[in-house]
């Protein structure tokens, strides 16, 4: 399920692009950001696609993260970021991109810019 609304995040994007519409800012939360930044670091719409699809979701998870109340392993997405996006921090970005995370233990939504 979660591929297939990143691959919606994807045609968005490719429509605006197909329109002409640029886009100077992207949130998204999840899959949707790791759709925006591979949008900022020019990959390809298929080669996104075929990255999402192929991506094992469950090796981001460890049994130390969810017993500290997290979804992900927070190194293992940083890893992520680093071989497929070339990104680590927001400083590496062209264009202006938000994050959206949930804290689980205190169930607070988390925004994160530059």
């Amino acid at each position: 399920m979660e591929v297939l609304r990143a691959v919606y995040h994807v045609g968005v994007l490719k429509a605006l692009h197909e329109d002409e519409i640029t886009t100077h800012n992207i949130v998204g939360s999840s899959t949707g950001a790791a759709v925006a930044i591979s949008k900022d670091k020019d990959k390809d719409y298929e080669e996104i696609i075929d990255f999402l699809k192929s991506f094992n979701y469950h090796k981001l998870w460890s049994l130390e993260s969810i017993a500290k109340g997290n979804i992900a392993d927070t190194q293992k997405v940083i890893n992520v970021g680093r071989d497929f996006f070339g990104v680590i921090t927001f400083s590496h970005l062209k264009i202006s991109i938000g994050i959206q995370a949930t804290n689980m233990n205190v169930l607070e939504s988390l925004i994160f810019y530059e």
